[in-house]
């Protein structure tokens, strides 16, 4: 292949390219033609996927100034993957860059969100505390604590998913408590952990409770293994 065709080519590549991210009243007379179609569809999709996975960035800045964004989003950050997915995973780092801290906070939150959706179950036999005997020694000393794979912790505040997904502030205390369980810990170091931390009893036992129940913390036996 001589030089030629290959400037023609990457001439083609630019071309198609300001086809498909121009606006409208910059348009030449090849992208009014049919690359306009594709055009089109090629930044209607993203808009939408943006939407879908950003709602409260959406409503927080309203239609107009939403497209505005996902329009300079499409132009500064082109992706180099297939997936939608992996576009909105690049949306948030891209609105911090700009220093729009709040409005950064808002998205990321968004895309822990759709994280939380997107979780898989735990691929292994929970222990069901209800039943659990706190006499059984044995049983015990088998157990380890973890949090649910949908579980994200950010700016104080958890995400989960609990049949739908759901948000929720933390107090100090809490957000401790469950980061310690973030890795996964065995009952047994994890009651030397609240010694070595003096943490009072009634406290840790509502905490329990409350998210073992709503489905952010979960136990399983020290033989398996979360996914």
């Amino acid at each position: 292949m001589n030089k030629q065709t290959k400037t023609s080519l990457r001439q083609w590549q630019q071309q198609f390219r300001t086809a498909l991210t121009a606006e409208k009243t910059s348009a030449t007379p090849f992208l009014r033609g049919r690359m306009g179609v594709y055009r089109d569809a090629f930044f209607g999709r993203i808009h939408d996927s943006l939407i879908e996975d950003f709602p409260n960035l959406h409503k927080r800045l309203g239609s107009a100034k939403f497209e505005k964004l996902c329009r300079q989003f499409v132009l500064q950050s082109p992706s180099q993957f297939s997936s939608l997915a992996e576009l909105s995973k690049a949306f948030v780092p891209f609105i911090y860059a700009k220093k729009w801290n709040n409005l950064a906070l808002v998205a990321e939150l968004d895309w822990y969100e759709c994280l939380a959706f997107l979780a898989p179950e735990p691929e292994v036999p929970l222990v069901d505390f209800k039943t659990l005997d706190e006499n059984d020694e044995m049983a015990l000393s088998r157990l380890v604590l973890a949090l649910h794979p949908s579980v994200h912790i950010a700016h104080h505040i958890l995400i989960w998913r609990c049949g739908s997904v759901k948000r929720e502030t933390l107090q100090a205390w809490e957000e401790k408590l469950l980061r310690q369980l973030q890795p996964g810990i065995s009952f047994l170091n994890f009651t030397d952990w609240l010694s070595k931390n003096k943490l009072k009893q009634n406290r840790v036992q509502s905490f329990f409770a409350k998210w073992s129940q709503l489905g952010a913390v979960i136990g399983f036996e020290r033989h398996g293994v979360l996914h």
